[in-house]
């Protein structure tokens, strides 16, 4: 609105609606790159569209020349699909301004005037994003993590329970958005936390099962009871915490209070009598969940208080995105690099956007309307990387777009709004836009044709006649797109196996570097750990997306998603026990070499290699080494626990026996989901 308004005062409403323009483009970014869109997003964003409005503009004078920026900048948008969504709108957003301003032809200077109001419109919208950024309470986010500790406070005094899996599953799909962007605020607590709930989950299972071995008479039996019991008060003090904006209160006495129960439990007699296997590996496991407790405080904590942005705090936003852009702009140069291949799914949507662009522009150039690029703009909106987006955009797209027409074109009709009045419906109708946009595509596609509408009134007095020519370059641009996917599709089964595939050499690679600290103490290093860590979950979301878009492919092509959703669960729980191998590594105070670790660790690492191997080839796995076997071994070499590499290795056969059954229960699922491909 703003934009408007000062064209109106100023007597250039196409300046003010140029600008407009800019503002529209960037809040386009902002709903749909994710919540709490990094800044440094809406600033390429901005960029992006000002200098395509330039070299639009400019090229316009050569349709030729025009075509061929047109490929070339489809091209590249495509490709930036693989940057995530942020990148995608910024490339979408500059190839839409380059067709649209490229119809505006004109000399330099009014090209760089152009590129002015568009630049302003943009960088005003991304100064009130900045400057009045919507609260950050989180609160679906938090919601779905507070159910989450609930569940997990249940499990404390309980055997744990299928639920808590489920919650922390909910908790990870709503942190989901936050999992891939480090740079989003709130983004290391919110996936600190739901990663959190599976790993006090292990222990738990850990101290649990250590309890079911003991007699009820016995002295660690009673001191894992009381440990339980004060685990599953801090952590009922965590939901309330989150829901409420507030610190947790009892998580550092407790973590106080686990410390010395380990502490007690790390002699028999209190005399330095050594401990015995059953008494050292609950130590171990009380004085990690300590450890998990206290990080768990400190990530809640952070989350705490949070409220709207002021001013000063707005500016710190945009000094962090000065720093953080370089950053983001080499890490979204090597995701486009990575998907300059034709196997790629990018690359094949950058090839289609690079030929339908051109295209599509030249035949509206033949059609005997004004303002036909609405044929080129729909085929750029609509045609999306996977089928189920550019299907459902498609049909969106078309039904939105003949609803949309209807009540603007009465009301100008009847009403011949302008000035104020014109302004404020301009005003209403973006927000409407902008609310409805995350419920339903088609709905926000009939206020988006309508806001479209009334600019192009406040510009140029012809909406008649432009709506009805949208109608048909908007019908004729979607079945452009369509028609193009289905003569050459990307379908997603060969992008989810090989998805898949990724995420368990991921895994595998995490595996190999904690098992390597067992043998070779000296191999220890936090931060390594922590980048392994981090590509698992990369890995992840890379997985998770393609699976998604399987979803909506049709039945006769789409792959098994169920048996694929059983084989990724799997996965997690992998990831799960590494993670507490890794935990354990992190809580000792020294490294101590387990020489009886090497044979299992080779055998894991060969384990994780076939699976790999099964699923990069599409076939059941072949036989795996005897895990479960070597497990056992390790765990009675162990039990006599005379010395530090005894009591290490009897605690790695614990933390080993969850990993050896999800490894296991991997192979078997893809054995079952192969077997049925066959």
């Amino acid at each position: 609105m703003l934009p408007m308004i000062a064209g109106v005062v100023i007597g250039q409403p196409v300046a003010g609606a140029a600008a407009s323009f800019g503002a529209l483009t960037v809040g386009i970014a902002i709903i749909t790159a994710g919540p709490r869109v990094p800044i440094g997003t809406l600033i390429a964003a901005t960029i992006g569209i000002g200098a395509a409005t330039f070299i639009g503009s400019v090229a316009g004078l050569v349709p030729p020349v025009h075509l061929v920026l047109l490929a070339a900048c489809g091209f590249l948008a495509g490709l930036m699909v693989a940057a995530g969504r942020g990148a995608a709108q910024v490339g979408i957003n500059a190839t839409v301004a380059l067709l649209i301003f490229g119809r505006h032809a004109a000399g330099p200077e009014l090209a760089a005037l152009h590129a002015s109001w568009v630049l302003a419109g943009g960088l005003a919208q991304t100064v009130v994003a900045t400057v009045l950024r919507s609260p950050r309470p989180l609160q679906a986010q938090r919601e779905a993590l507070a159910a989450g500790y609930e569940a997990l406070a249940g499990t404390a005094t309980e055997p744990p329970a299928h639920a808590v899996a489920e919650a922390a599953l909910t908790a990870r799909d709503a942190v989901s958005r936050w999992k891939v962007d480090d740079n989003r605020p709130g983004a290391e607590s919110l996936r600190g936390l739901a990663d959190q709930l599976d790993r006090i989950r292990q222990e738990l299972h850990a101290l649990h099962f250590e309890r079911a071995q003991l007699s009820p008479d016995r002295e660690e039996y009673h001191v894992i009871d009381e440990a339980l019991a004060l685990t599953g008060q801090a952590l009922a003090d965590i939901p309330p915490a989150l829901r409420r904006h507030r610190a947790p209160e009892t998580i550092e006495p407790t973590a106080a209070k686990l410390i010395s129960l380990a502490s007690q439990l790390g002699t028999l007699d209190g005399q330095g009598t050594p401990a015995g296997p059953a008494a050292t590996f609950a130590s171990a496991r009380i004085e990690a969940l300590a450890g998990q407790l206290r990080a768990t405080g400190r990530m809640a904590a952070r989350l705490a208080g949070t409220r709207r942005i002021s001013l000063p705090v707005a500016a710190s936003y945009t000094a962090e995105a000065v720093v953080v852009m370089p950053g983001q702009l080499s890490w979204a140069a090597r995701q486009i690099r990575a998907a300059m291949s034709p196997s790629s799914p990018a690359f094949r949507h950058a090839v289609r956007l690079a030929v339908l662009i051109p295209a599509a522009t030249e035949l509206s150039r033949l059609l005997p309307w004004p303002r036909a690029y609405w044929l080129p703009l729909t085929t750029v909106i609509v045609l999306k990387p996977d089928f189920a987006a550019t299907a459902r955009a498609g049909t969106a797209r078309a039904i939105g777009t003949a609803i949309g027409i209807i009540a603007p074109t009465v009301i100008i009709i009847t009403w011949h709004p302008r000035g104020a009045v014109m302004i404020a419906l301009i005003a209403a109708i973006a927000w409407l836009s902008y609310t409805v946009f995350a419920a339903s595509y088609a709905i926000y596609s009939v206020f988006l044709t309508a806001l479209v509408i009334f600019l192009v009134d406040a510009a140029e007095k012809s909406t008649i006649i432009t709506v009805e020519n949208r109608v048909v370059d908007t019908l004729i641009g979607g079945a452009i797109a369509i028609l193009a996917y289905l003569v050459w599709p990307t379908w997603e089964a060969k992008t989810l196996q090989a998805a898949t595939a990724g995420r368990f050499e991921a895994i595998g690679r995490f595996l190999r570097a904690v098992l390597q600290v067992y043998r070779e103490p000296e191999a220890f290093d936090r931060a390594a750990l922590a980048d392994f860590a981090a590509e698992t979950r990369r890995a992840q979301s890379e997985v998770m997306g393609s699976l998604e878009r399987a979803r909506g492919e049709p039945a006769r092509i789409r792959p098994d998603i169920e048996r694929y959703s059983s084989v990724l669960a799997a996965a997690r729980r992998i990831v799960a026990g590494t993670h507490a191998l890794a935990s354990h590594l992190a809580d000792a105070k020294a490294q101590v070499t387990v020489p009886r670790a090497a044979l299992i660790a080779d055998q894991l690492d060969d384990a994780m290699s076939e699976l790999v191997s099964s699923i990069q080839a599409g076939r059941p796995p072949g036989e795996l080494p005897e895990l479960r076997q070597s497990q056992l071994r390790l765990a009675a070499e162990s039990a006599e626990c005379l010395s530090p590499e005894d009591r290490r290795g009897a605690i790695l056969a614990a933390l080993l026996d969850p990993l050896v059954d999800s490894i296991d229960t991997a192979a078997d699922l893809l054995g079952n989901l192969y077997h049925r491909a066959a």
